[in-house]
């Protein structure tokens, strides 16, 4: 499935009648688009992702390993956009998950980060993305160790 449809269900449910439900999904889904484009974009470059429930904190690494100044932006977005999530998904009684304001936001915001990870990972920096994302990942399995 191509994750940009979870974008697509979560713009339909946030330009409708602004129900509770119907806005708490929109963000979830925003997220979750985000998350399995970033998830799909780093393996088809090779990149190995935790798929337990690590791979939410990997993606968010992975991306910040890029030395790309949109990739790195785009690994803190995502930590927030997984929290209102998580406030969406399981805090009920908090109610600024069903603002029609914020839920419209979070979906232009997963919008704009789909369209940089694109940008990014299809353009001709992406060799220099996945040399620096295993660099990172080098260095943090070696304790910060280079070796030369």
């Amino acid at each position: 499935m191509d994750p940009k449809k979870f974008l697509d269900l979560a713009q339909l449910l946030s330009s409708g009648t602004p129900q509770p439900e119907r806005l708490r999904t929109a963000t979830s889904r925003a997220y979750y688009a985000v998350y399995n484009f970033a998830f799909q974009i780093l393996t088809e470059m090779g990149i190995r992702i935790s798929t337990g429930p690590g791979g939410h904190g990997d993606v968010r690494n992975k991306l910040s390993y890029s030395k790309d100044k949109g990739l790195q932006s785009i690994s803190s977005q995502l930590g927030d956009l997984q929290s209102y999530r998580i406030l969406a998904d399981y805090r009920m009684p908090d109610t600024k998950a069903e603002s029609s304001q914020n839920v419209k936001a979070h979906v232009e915001q997963a919008k704009r980060m789909i369209a940089a990870m694109e940008h990014s990972c299809l353009g001709p920096g992406r060799n220099k993305i996945v040399e620096a994302i295993k660099e990172g990942e080098q260095l943090i399995r070696g304790g910060g160790q280079t070796t030369n």
